[in-house]
């Protein structure tokens, strides 16, 4: 079968526009013959990683999934998006796959969100779809070792791997020459790790163009200015070549076999509970105290309880 990654420019909010470039992305798609289509991260509103996010929170079955679940009926594909979610009281970076008879497999929420943003996600990280059992590792969780031990109690058949991935623009003085290859070389392996390691199909789905201001002390570090959503989406497939796409909107298609896992290897990297390396002052210093930071503001911030309360509003009228 044929399937797609599609790497759409950061729509920062426009969702009218988010929606619309990524259908004709979809639709082109279709006409290639693929089966499966997959989006970024947070695809419908945008990557916005400060409190602003909140503002196009959708609850479950809004404008996203009644857009998803109507193109994928249409088109008889299955089709996988990123959304804010809101469930009247919280809010949670969410990845959902509507199949092709228009009805929703499953919903993933990101288990290590932008504290500042979201509410860590309390579902597995799997869909049972017809196809099979698809793992879904939200950008940041999929990172970690803990995850890649987490999927592998579910024998994963096919990998998604939705990401907003932020790079350097090119160098300054946080950044050498050997930091931009290492970046390189990460955003290129990581979906190449998950393939190898499970012997199937990987799909890393980046989003490309600005990266908004970063909420908190990593917003220090990933300056608007200096950083941007890196691209280079890519089907990786068990032991072959890479397919990868470069920092610009786009398509990617890819013959892919679901019906028999190729051979597995035993071994992932680790850096410090990673599976790239990093820079161990901001892994075992700064990280902690920013999650604990962020939790701590999400929890008492009264614009986040102001509108998921006005979410819970509507919820309740429509029911």
């Amino acid at each position: 079968m044929k399937i797609a990654a599609i790497q759409l420019e950061n729509c920062l909010g426009d969702v009218v526009r988010g929606f619309y470039e990524a259908e004709a992305l979809i639709r082109k798609a279709h006409k290639e013959g693929c089966v499966m289509a997959f989006l970024p991260e947070l695809s419908s509103c945008g990557y916005i990683p400060n409190e602003n996010i909140w503002e196009h929170g959708e609850p479950l079955y809004g404008p996203t999934i009644k857009w998803l679940t109507g193109l994928s009926s249409e088109l008889k594909m299955m089709i996988g998006a990123g959304f804010c979610e809101c469930d009247g009281s919280d809010f949670y970076n969410s990845y959902v796959i509507a199949n092709e008879e228009g009805q929703i497999d499953g919903i993933v929420r990101k288990m290590a969100p932008e504290s500042y943003c979201f509410r860590p996600g309390n579902t597995l990280p799997i869909i049972e779809t017809k196809w099979g059992t698809i793992g879904v590792g939200i950008c940041a969780d999929s990172h970690h070792i803990w995850f890649l031990k987490r999927l592998e109690k579910h024998a994963p058949d096919l990998i998604i791997i939705p990401h907003a991935w932020a790079i350097p623009k090119g160098l300054e003085k946080r950044v050498s020459p050997k930091d931009l290859d290492q970046i390189e070389k990460d955003i290129t392996n990581l979906p190449r790790i998950y393939a190898n390691y499970f012997g199937v199909p990987t799909i890393f789905v980046n989003q490309v163009g600005e990266f908004p201001t970063m909420q908190g002390i990593m917003g220090k570090f990933m300056r608007s200015d200096t950083f941007r959503l890196g691209g280079h989406s890519q089907i990786a497939l068990p032991g072959l070549e890479e397919n990868v796409l470069d920092t610009k909107e786009g398509l990617l298609v890819r013959d892919i076999d679901l019906t028999e896992k190729k051979p597995s290897v035993s071994m992932y990297p680790s850096h410090q509970g990673w599976l790239h390396p990093g820079n161990l002052f901001i892994r075992l210093i700064i990280l902690p105290l920013e999650i604990d930071r962020g939790e701590r503001y999400y929890r008492k911030s009264k614009k986040r309880h102001q509108i998921a309360s006005i979410f819970k509003k509507i919820m309740d009228a429509s029911q």
